[in-house]
């Protein structure tokens, strides 16, 4: 029977939450270098023309006109809402600036129903109607145009100056009026650019020169407007170039102008510092181009800059007469496409980590903006459209203090967030369904819900490939190529979270008039396209019942507004289920599920990436999502993943008859359910049943919140041994509890966790048809006292398919490795020679239900296991007695592996955690918490082996200086696990012979018959000077052809050194790094040579030392941040290797076998 294990890898990269988690590493912070933004200033002779309205907008004055005053309208001035003063409008913020200003810039959501709440995809301006009729007013009491753009500039350097570089260019004055100069560069003082500006008492500005009031103050009118001659000048000075018209003063000589000498070099006076420095240009005018055309239509050298889609300049025409020509739009297109600032030759170590090194840098462009200011030009709305930027007109000193504020928040909100190109791959998900990968992508917002998608790449080749076949990932960034389309996109969508994907699919459908299909659970009917569970207003008389679900929470969930509609898909891992329609045994359609922070699981049709359904949980309609809809921060709902279980439903074993479908998610930090539905028909789901909080029953354990993905297994109802005794059962465990948010030495507001947890302390079993508990399977606090804390991962071993699983293995938040057995396996003891074995019990070796044998088989106090162990059949060297009584070297038994970690506070560096490598062969002489001594071999004594806690002797020397194995060696017949953090046995010491002898030290304390494991300490420095960094496991252990593949995460240190030339455009919305490690399943070892930084090493008689080693066994990953866990996918030409981006072939030794063991995924 040939099964396909559907997937999907979290790689996060998240903002910071009011609670303790994984996200906590990351944050939506600034990269902290501002944009450089120029403002030029036209100085021409028209800006003295009083012609602009002195009167100030009243809020409070009911201006005539057109407009109907309460009603909002849009930037085209049409009518956008009724009336402002409308219970509908629920956005608080907009409102208040609509009623004062008379105008708003930002997102707004606007449902099917009308109603308005804050939030939504795009920034947009909204003006009020009143302020509409104030602006259409004929001017009275006029100012100049230079007297009110005074005013209102100074005021916006004032408002804006600690988030933005300012700068301000102006029209040269000198008697010839070409081109212009940068009166202040970007980057200077308040006071230079404005002088000692009281906002509370600002200035009276007047046309004149005026002393004291800065840069902006000492403008006059009084020259030509060469637009593009000084725009070009500007960008010379942006790209460090000498100046086209100015001399060693930086104001015009005709020496530069004509010939090109003694112009002012610009190389060390650019403003652009660093490659992911944003940098604009403001261009604020009053009319058209005059005297701007002498330098661009006849130097060759400018020819660059006036290359654009037209290739030609705009022809200034005034009675029908061409007067001038510009080629301001051409300018304005150059340097929007052309990166400005390339490295030299042999730039240093400060300009590459500046400017970054070739290939691997963003272009550094600048972005125009254009304002018509008492003037409507086309030329600036092309110039505006050629520089990237956006047009504006103003008339009066409202209008004109409303586009350049639009521009400076556009300009501020553009340089948030995460703006390095690495971060939006960083923050990844993936799954694999044959030849395709699918992304769960999410977004950090600053405020409100975050938003998500869901993409779709394939997976070809050893690498992955967009909807056009060409390579959907940078090989050096290991990011999303800018250029990529993902399926189901129509155009290059890249690394953008709210661009393609299934999640734009959506809101163009949405926009095209289609009702989205929300489901829930109301109790009436299990059919979920019964109108009861209909989540929508149509069936507000039921939803409205709850508490918190009115009629605004249901339109915010609903996201119909124009705005995103998906959430975030923060944890939850989707799974792929492939339907046979036809019923002729060839899979016909696929449907992709996965939970997500808006409130509900999802279904996408594969084909298109379509929205099929959601469903919303029952246990989150009284409170949950209102908190989604009104909060403005993230709140967690639907972040667990789903499992999928298949099921002959008729007994008749027909492979042409199509298998039930059903599936179970829970809702991780989003609550304590887990919902099961009946998905045997993907367009009409139904809802079968809940498992909640007290399914183990009055006076046991409670569950706490539901990180687990249970996992669907074959076990034995002993309860029901008929004819079919053999069922499927969701595996589970406990679950999180808050306490474990807490640390121990914390202070207020953070709480000291409990000793103990007092939720989620046990493991059981559901049965998948009927949710009801398998009663012989219940293990807890109740009947189990050592389990004192609660329990997230879990793995079971099953024998063979379609064979019952007889062993399971947990790990708790206190580091105790639990075992469960259900065969029973018959213990002997080893008496003295001579004696007969004596037989602990007496048992039936049967796998009938009857789950006798726990153990708490290893415990790491303090140490918090988050992930499930791996599990690996093996067979150890360890003296046996059969069942007729014979002794046999070797036992059969389960190789477990777990790493350490405390997940939740990622940046904890007080615990030295690790990964566990035990031997259970299950014969512990009947205790039930089997003694075993954590180890080493002293190199330095000879080889011994000895007890980390005392040094005490546990095994005496092995083999002596000539490499001989010696007899009769004593031991202490404790049972240990060694420390091979150090990797004795692929040592690199400088001495063959010593190299040599620690290696067999190691290799005989390996195959010791007292030595039941390993473990690795995750420590840097050398042995004896441990270093602890933090590092901990955010993987299960995967165990592929004897290796074992897991991810690691090291925080950052707080203490470290600054570098003496750090990089301010790492990152922010990640800190720390990590390691993918791949070593031998059997004893630790390096098994591929991922350090090749040693490989030249010789030795003292210029041997080569060993290729592999300790620094072998492990990579570090591309990105900062968590790492994703590393999945193998079975490709038609072999098995695959991915972690995050990274994709690479794997290959199978001749003697691999494959187990049937199966792992829980969780967070």
């Amino acid at each position: 029977m040939k099964k396909t294990l559907l997937t999907l890898l979290s790689m996060l990269c998240l903002a910071g939450s009011v609670w303790a988690d994984d996200i906590d590493i990351y944050g939506v912070g600034d990269i902290d270098i501002k944009p450089n933004v120029l403002i030029i200033f036209d100085n021409s002779g028209s800006m003295g023309t009083q012609d602009v309205p002195g009167m100030q907008y009243d809020p409070l004055t009911a201006y005539a006109g057109s407009y109907n005053t309460n009603a909002v309208y849009d930037k085209n001035h049409d009518l956008w809402f009724s009336d402002i003063n409308s219970a509908n409008w629920q956005c608080a913020a907009a409102k208040s600036d609509l009623l004062t200003v008379g105008w708003w810039k930002g997102k707004l959501k606007k449902s099917n129903q009308g109603v308005v709440t804050c939030g939504g995809n795009n920034s947009r301006n909204y003006r009020l109607g009143n302020f509409e009729n104030y602006d259409d007013l004929p001017g009275a009491g006029m100012k100049t145009r230079m007297e009110v753009a005074k005013e209102v500039i100074a005021r916006l350097i004032d408002n804006s100056f600690d988030q933005v570089n300012f700068g301000l260019m102006k029209f040269n004055e000198d008697t010839a009026y070409q081109g212009g100069y940068i009166q202040s560069e970007c980057g200077v003082t308040r006071s230079t650019l404005i002088g000692a500006y009281d906002p509370l008492n600002p200035p009276i500005y007047t046309d004149a020169s005026q002393g004291g009031l800065g840069a902006i103050g000492a403008i006059t009118s009084q020259t030509y407007t060469p637009l593009a001659e000084t725009l070009a000048e500007a960008g010379r000075y942006f790209s460090g170039q000498k100046s086209w018209f100015n001399g060693a003063t930086g104001k015009y000589t005709s020496q530069c102008t004509n010939n090109n000498v003694g112009c002012y070099d610009y190389s060390d006076k650019t403003p652009i510092k660093y490659r992911c420095q944003k940098n604009y240009i403001i261009v604020m005018t009053d009319g058209e181009p005059t005297q701007d055309d002498s330098k661009l239509n006849s130097d060759p050298g400018t020819l660059p800059y006036l290359i654009d889609k037209e290739g030609v300049g705009h022809k200034v025409t005034e009675a029908g007469e061409v007067i001038a020509t510009s080629y301001l739009e051409n300018v304005a297109y150059f340097l929007a496409h052309n990166d400005l600032r390339v490295l030299g030759a042999n730039p240093t170590e400060a300009e590459i980590i500046a400017m970054g090194e070739p290939g691997d840098a963003e272009a550094q462009i600048v972005t125009t903006y254009t304002i018509g200011f008492q003037s409507d030009q086309t030329l600036l709305e092309n110039t505006a459209l050629n520089g990237g930027g956006e047009y504006y007109t103003a008339d009066n000193a409202d209008t004109l203090n409303e586009a350049l504020t639009s521009i400076i928040s556009t300009i501020i909100a553009s340089n948030e967030g995460f703006s390095a190109a690495a971060v939006p791959v960083s923050r990844a998900n993936k799954t694999y369904a044959g030849e395709y990968v699918y992304y769960g992508l999410f977004q950090p917002l600053i405020s409100g819900s975050w938003v998500g998608n869901l993409k779709k790449y394939k997976l070809a080749g050893g690498a992955l490939w967009d909807k056009n076949g060409n390579p959907a990932i940078n090989a050096t960034t290991g990011v999303v190529e800018d250029n990529a389309i993902s399926f189901w996109s129509t155009s290059v969508d890249g690394p953008e979270v709210n661009m393609g994907g299934a999640g734009e699919k959506l809101l163009n459908d949405i926009q095209g008039g289609m009702s989205r299909n929300l489901y829930t659970y109301t109790g009436t009917s299990k059919d979920l396209k019964d109108a009861t569970n209909n989540f929508h207003l149509d069936n507000k008389a039921v939803l409205n019942t709850y508490a918190g679900l009115s009629d605004s929470v249901i339109n915010i969930i609903r996201r119909e507004d124009g705005g995103w509609p998906l959430g975030d898909l923060l944890h939850s891992e989707p799974v792929v289920i492939h339907y046979d329609i036809d019923g002729d045994g060839a899979d016909d359609l696929s449907v992709i599920f996965v939970g997500s922070n808006d409130g509900m699981l999802h279904a996408f049709d594969d084909f298109d990436g379509a929205e099929l359904w959601g469903f919303i949980p029952p246990d989150l309609l009284d409170d949950k999502l209102e908190e989604i809809a009104l909060s403005n921060k993230q709140v967690y709902s639907v972040d667990g993943s789903p499992t999928v279980q298949y099921y002959d439903h008729d007994g008749d074993k027909n492979i042409l008859t199509p298998p039930h479908k059903r599936l179970i998610i829970g809702e991780r930090r989003g609550g304590d359910a887990y919902s099961v539905l009946d998905v045997t028909d993907y367009q009409a789901p139904v809802f079968k049943y809940q498992i909640k909080k007290d399914v183990l029953g009055a006076g046991d354990e409670t569950l706490g919140q539901s990180w687990v993905r249970p996992q669907l297994e074959k076990m034995i109802d002993k309860n029901n041994l008929g004819a079919n005794p053999l069922q499927d059962f969701y595996l589970m465990s406990g679950g999180y509890d808050e306490n474990q948010d807490g640390l121990p030495d914390a202070v207020a507001p953070d709480p000291v966790p409990n000793p103990t947890d007092s939720v989620g302390r046990a493991v059981f079993a559901i049965n998948a048809q009927t949710g009801e508990l398998l009663e012989n399977f219940v293990f807890s606090a109740s009947n189990y006292p050592a389990m004192t804390h609660s329990i997230i991962g879990l793995s079971a071993y099953q024998q063979e398919i379609n064979e019952p699983v007889n062993r399971v293995y947990a790990g708790d938040m206190d580091g105790n490795m639990f075992a469960f057995r259900d065969d029973d396996i018959k213990e002997f003891e080893l008496t003295p020679a001579g004696a007969q074995p004596k037989p602990i019990d007496v048992l039936d070796g049967k796998v009938d239900g009857n789950w006798s044998q726990k153990l708490k088989l290893f415990a790491t106090p303090g140490k918090k296991i988050f992930y499930p162990p791996g599990l690996m059949e093996e067979s150890f060297d360890r003296l046996y007695v059969t069942t007729e009584g014979k002794i046999k070297p070797m036992i059969n038994g389960d190789f477990v592996y777990w790493g350490t970690g405390d997940r939740a506070h990622p940046e904890r560096r007080d615990i030295v955690n690790g990964l566990y490598a035990i031997k259970n062969g299950w014969d512990w002489n009947g205790s039930e918490t089997p003694d075993l001594v954590e180890a080493y071999v002293d190199k330095n004594d000879k080889g011994k082996i000895k007890a980390i806690s005392d040094d005490h002797v546990l095994v005496e020397q092995l083999i002596d200086d000539q490499n001989t194995k010696l007899e009769n060696v004593w031991d202490s017949g404790e049972k240990f696990i060694l420390d091979v953090t150090y990797d004795l046995s692929q040592n690199r010491e400088f001495v063959r012979e010593t190299q040599t002898l620690y290696q067999n030290y190691a290799v005989e304390a390996e195959h010791h018959v007292n030595n039941y494991g390993w473990f690795i300490r995750f420590v840097e420095g050398t042995e004896g000077a441990d270093i602890e960094m933090g590092e901990k496991v955010v993987s299960s252990p995967l165990i592929y052809d004897f290796v074992i593949y897991l991810t690691t995460y090291v925080p950052e240190d707080p203490n470290a050194v600054v570098a003496a030339t750090p990089d301010p455009c790492a990152n922010p919305g990640a800190r720390g790094m990590g390691w993918i490690y791949m070593i031998n399943a059997r004893n630790g070892e390096a098994i591929f040579n991922l350090d090749p930084t040693n490989d030249d090493e010789k030795g003292s008689d210029g041997h080569q030392l060993r290729e592999k080693s300790r620094t072998d066994r492990r990579g570090i990953t591309k990105n900062k941040g968590i790492p994703p866990p590393v999945q193998i996918d079975f490709q038609e030409d072999g098995a695959v290797l991915l972690e995050g981006t990274y994709v690479k072939p794997v290959e199978d030794s001749p003697n691999m076998l494959r187990y049937y063991w199966r792992q829980i995924v969780t967070p």
